[in-house]
């Protein structure tokens, strides 16, 4: 689940760059996964599987096709978002602010008129902000490749950046739970079959 979720954010990347488009439902999932810090097990994260069900299709064909050509941007984003939580990991304190800032934007998002949790263009921007503030400058960064027209426009940034704070989010999961970039070569059955499960869960 966490690879899909990975592979998801870096699908919605990709597909907001190069078309200005993408499925709220699936943007709604990953960018609520950001705030999902102490689940209890990993299907809290994501609140089931039907909203990583773009991730899950899109990771069995990476892993078992490894179709570069179709999925190119995506494989670069998630490697590099894989890249960018390592370094992550080696600063603590940056690790700290970006929690800290995750709980701000959390606390904020909690005070709409039905006191229930929410994802608009404030929170959005609140969450593109943290990724710029504190994983902003950490080389190499992600370089976003799409149409100059979607790529200069300020919502389509805000939601890419959020959505590449979702990605490391689901690369912190990823690590946790025993994920390393080798597994992706080496070991692809048992991630196929893993994959192959989640679809009929």
């Amino acid at each position: 689940m966490a690879l899909a979720g990975l592979v998801q954010a870096a699908q919605l990347v990709s597909t907001i760059a190069r078309t200005g488009l993408v499925s709220q439902g699936s943007l709604d999932t990953s960018l609520n996964s950001i705030f999902v810090t102490n689940p209890d097990n990993t299907v809290d994260v994501f609140g089931g599987t039907s909203g990583i069900t773009l991730g899950i299709k899109i990771a069995t064909d990476l892993v078992m096709q490894f179709n570069v050509s179709a999925h190119g941007d995506v494989i670069r984003y998630a490697l590099s978002l894989i890249q960018l939580e390592r370094k992550l990991a080696g600063f603590p304190e940056s690790l700290r602010g970006l929690g800290a800032g995750v709980s701000l934007v959390d606390e904020q998002r909690m005070l709409d008129v039905n006191r229930k949790p929410i994802i608009d263009h404030e929170v959005v921007a609140a969450l593109a902000d943290l990724y710029q503030r504190v994983l902003g400058s950490f080389e190499p960064r992600i370089k976003v490749l799409g149409r100059r027209n979607h790529l200069q426009n300020e919502y389509n940034i805000n939601r890419i950046r959020a959505l590449l704070l979702a990605g490391v989010r689901s690369a912190v999961l990823w690590h946790q739970l025993g994920g390393r970039r080798w597994q992706l070569i080496f070991a692809r059955k048992p991630i196929v079959r893993a994959l192959s499960d989640l679809e009929y869960c």
